[in-house]
């Protein structure tokens, strides 16, 4: 199973090349309640430009991904140990994919570096 990074649900979404792997990779896909809080903040930041209400919309009813609602003390327990990246998010969602046992779709150098080639599915 695979837990997509932000950017990665972006790019499916958009209809981006670099989503093709996911789409080919024939693996269920799923997507951290923590991306949506992720989305929220960068439609706010004015780095995502789509109204709020279309990406929820978008995210919630994509048949190619679920959100997988993993319990939270679960992914802070995983995501602990994580202090390579100081991007909270980034902690948080590597987290969610490493207490599912889940691997992460994501182009990050900084979580490619450091999680194990096993848990990453790279973009």
């Amino acid at each position: 199973m695979i837990l997509l990074d932000t950017h990665a649900a972006i790019w499916l979404l958009g209809g981006h090349r670099r989503a093709d792997a996911l789409i080919a990779s024939d693996k269920p896909l799923f997507l951290s309640p923590v991306s949506l809080l992720e989305f929220r903040f960068l439609i706010e930041a004015g780095k995502l430009r789509i109204a709020e209400r279309d990406w929820e919309e978008r995210l919630t009813h994509d048949r190619r991904f679920r959100i997988d609602n993993c319990r939270v003390g679960d992914i802070v327990a995983a995501s602990a140990d994580l202090s390579f990246t100081r991007d909270p998010f980034d902690r948080l969602i590597a987290g969610h994919a490493l207490a599912r046992g889940y691997r992460l779709a994501t182009a990050d150098d900084v979580l490619l570096e450091h999680l194990p080639r096993t848990r990453v599915f790279p973009l």
